[in-house]
């Protein structure tokens, strides 16, 4: 028996999940293949009962169930986990530990839902069956060849754990790496046994950095293969604000959990940067608890994701892509007009952003490594020159915490406001 088996994460993307399903269907070593049924919406559980995974898909309910199927079609065999609530990236762990305890796989690949894989990637792949307890394809975004969610972690110990992307050019056909996201990864039976699993309580954004890290301290590289392609198409355009807050939740959990500094001291550079960013929401939206949102950002506990998912966010923040034409805008608070601002953002950003008239004289930086190109301590001693505008943008707040983490200057804390970019359109489907 191949001693790899598939794991697909499936919740909403339901043409895609068709052509990921064809892509593994053509490849000549895959055996079984195993689905995720993440509570999906009704359209990805009609696929797979019409394809024949699953003859009778987990409905869902506010009670978490588990519940397994297996069927052959075609050839291929098929185990279907059914979860009854979506519980995030937690769904491969799900699947993991049945697979471990139940079945005698040694090699689990996972795949987001609207991943689809060239032909022959799993050729090469028998080279390194216990030999490498991680080994990972190479992923590239559709249509364009980018190398999308692969690269090096960095000195996770003594800074912010944000991963450095690889360029398709440095890579080669011997190549290891310390990062990889979720998709296109392939842990060992032995790796889980040593490290554990993907955390449950993150749900959703950098839990894939957060075992990366687990990864690297196991002094374990991952195996990157040129020859096996997949890809992993960008389309987000936006998402909810309460999935933001989660993202920057889980990031500064990462560097609470891993990082080697003094424990207060990064308690409380936690606390200063979530602190300005709810009081720079409080801002622009009023209709939330400052207080109850920093304390559920600072516990990293599956309650306080329980809160942020099911509280209702009517916001719709630009994540990814270009901004479309008239539906976005940029809430700009009373207290900020009239004042002289340094701006970190997207040229989309800036650009929406000196609309306004007292932005018309800032000083505009597009690229978030030039937090270490502005002369902080000169801003520090003129309080009555610059504040700093920041977007709200993972990128650009995790490159300015990574700065603060290095600097004894907390006292920019209170200089610094996050505004986010508003879309009014309709929000596309996570």
């Amino acid at each position: 028996m191949y001693p790899l088996i598939p794991i697909i994460l499936a919740y909403n993307k339901p043409k895609l999940l068709q052509k990921c399903l064809d892509s593994l269907n053509a490849q000549q070593e895959i055996e079984f293949i195993c689905i995720v049924d993440n509570n999906a919406i009704p359209e990805v559980k009609h696929i797979l009962k019409k394809r024949g995974i699953v003859m009778n898909p987990i409905e869902g309910n506010e009670d978490f169930n588990i519940r397994v199927e297996t069927n052959t079609v075609s050839g291929k065999n098929y185990i279907y986990i059914g979860l009854s609530q979506n519980i995030g990236t937690a769904g491969f762990t799900k699947a993991i530990s049945f697979l471990v305890s139940n079945t005698d796989f040694d090699y689990f690949y996972l795949l987001d839902d609207d991943t689809y894989l060239e032909k022959n990637c799993f050729c090469e792949f028998k080279n390194y069956f216990y030999k490498e307890d991680c080994i990972a394809s190479l992923e590239l975004a559709d249509g364009v060849y980018t190398v999308r969610g692969v690269g090096y972690l960095g000195d996770v110990e003594n800074s912010f754990p944000k991963p450095t992307a690889l360029k398709l050019e440095d890579v080669d056909n011997t190549h290891y790496v310390t990062f990889k996201t979720n998709t296109g990864l392939c842990i060992s039976r032995n790796l889980v046994n040593s490290v554990g699993y993907i955390r449950e309580d993150f749900f959703f954004k950098y839990e894939d950095t957060e075992y990366c890290i687990r990864i690297k301290r196991s002094g374990r590289k991952i195996k990157l293969i040129k020859s096996s392609v997949i890809y992993h198409p960008y389309v987000k355009v936006t998402v909810p604000l309460s999935l933001i807050l989660l993202h920057i939740r889980n990031g500064i959990g990462t560097f609470i959990i891993h990082s080697n500094i003094d424990e207060n001291k990064k308690k409380k550079l936690a606390r200063l940067l979530i602190s300005r960013i709810t009081k720079s929401l409080k801002l622009t939206f009023n209709y939330f608890n400052v207080e109850q949102l920093t304390y559920s950002l600072l516990n990293i506990k599956p309650s306080s994701t329980k809160y942020l998912i099911s509280n209702t966010f009517y916001s719709k923040i630009i994540w990814y892509g270009t901004l479309p034409n008239k539906r976005c805008h940029i809430p700009m608070p009373p207290q900020l007009e009239n004042q002289k601002f340094i701006v970190f953002g997207s040229t989309s950003f800036t650009r929406e952003l000196s609309k306004y008239t007292g932005f018309q004289g800032g000083i505009y930086f597009e690229k978030p490594t030039e937090f270490n190109t502005i002369p902080i301590q000169a801003l520090l001693e003129d309080r009555t020159l610059y504040n700093i505008v920041v977007q709200f943008h993972e990128e650009y707040i995790f490159n300015l915490f990574s700065y603060l983490i290095l600097s004894d200057n907390h006292e920019i804390f209170e200089k610094i406001y996050f505004l986010p970019i508003i879309y009014s359109g309709n929000l596309m489907q996570l």
